[in-house]
């Protein structure tokens, strides 16, 4: 058996590379205007105390059609787009097209499950969040052995996963030596509520994580969306509120720069400059179910209209979902 992964973004990537290294047969689930890239091949750079090269990934079966797939040869299918693509027409062909598979979502919005649910039974749903990162580098300033897709695992948060089928997976990426572990339950909504918001906020005021405290009211956008994420999932993995006051959270990303081993604000303007599409869905979907559910929603609203429309390209980009 093998895994089915949809999507070559920098995610599917870093997915690919490690059970492809654990002798796991690998495919890839692609547009045609990426199949040429795949081909070429990825190199591969783990940030740690210093960034050096792993490997280079080079996956050889890759499908552009759904009716290319063969159903029997895959047991998993990896679903490492971003939240707007589980609506596309070729992700449904695939997963009508491959009724016993298991299904790993990994897309954090508030109606992504029932998305997928209308296609894939709940037995084979496995929720997942991923603390992984991962970007094309180099970043502005990054000084690396080569370019390639860079990826960090940070220390002891390993990836949550639930379901039916969540032991199975788990152990197959645990023995690729991608850190998993088992969850009684996986909603990855109130920590993508605040990140959602924080990218939002960042993007209005050009990335800079100096400047944010000059930007909208992101707190009470941040307080309003986390009662949305309460009302929708009351098991939600919602953070505690002492963290989320401006002067801790604040605090905490002034600090944050100079923790980590990689440049963060490059990181956010890159990786989140490319998601736009997915945090502007995710902003309208927390403003449309507090409005349902009679739950304030006007600092949403207000952080909402500052961003700039998503242009629309003629060919959408390889991205994945938001780490978490």
């Amino acid at each position: 058996m093998g895994s089915l992964i949809v999507g070559p973004g920098c995610i599917g990537r870093v997915l690919a590379f490690h059970l492809q290294r654990a002798g796991v047969r690998v495919g890839f689930f692609l547009k045609p205007a990426h199949r040429a890239a795949c081909e070429q091949g990825f190199a591969l750079l783990q940030c740690a105390r210093r960034t050096r090269s792993v490997g280079t990934l080079r996956v050889e079966q890759l499908f552009t059609a759904a009716e290319d797939v063969q159903p029997a040869a895959w047991h998993t299918i990896y679903l490492c787009v971003p939240s707007p693509a589980l609506r596309s027409a070729p992700l449904r062909a695939l997963l009508q097209r491959c009724p016993d598979a298991t299904v790993v979502l990994l897309q954090p919005g508030l109606d992504d499950r029932a998305a997928v649910r209308e296609l894939v039974e709940a037995d084979r749903l496995v929720a997942g969040m991923l603390s992984l990162l991962a970007w094309e580098a180099p970043l502005a300033a990054e000084q690396l052995p080569c370019p390639g897709t860079v990826f960090w695992f940070p220390p002891l948060s390993p990836s949550p996963f639930c379901g039916p089928r969540a032991r199975a997976v788990v152990a197959s990426l645990r023995a690729a030596g991608f850190p998993a572990q088992l969850a009684k339950h996986v909603s990855p909504a109130g920590p993508a509520a605040v990140l959602m918001v924080l990218v939002a906020a960042l993007e209005v005021r050009a990335w800079s994580l100096a400047r944010l405290s000059e930007g909208p009211a992101w707190h009470g956008a941040l307080r309003e969306a986390l009662a949305v994420v309460a009302r929708h999932d009351p098991q939600g993995n919602t953070p505690p509120a002492w963290l989320l006051g401006p002067r801790i959270l604040g605090g905490l990303l002034r600090v944050a720069p100079w923790l980590l081993p990689f440049d963060l604000e490059a990181y956010l303007r890159v990786h989140f400059g490319k998601l736009r599409a997915q945090t502007q869905q995710a902003l309208d979907e927390h403003i449309e179910h507090g409005q349902r559910g009679g739950l304030s929603t006007i600092h949403l609203q207000r952080l909402r209209a500052q961003l700039e429309p998503c242009p629309q390209p003629q060919e959408e980009p390889q991205h994945e979902p938001s780490p978490l």
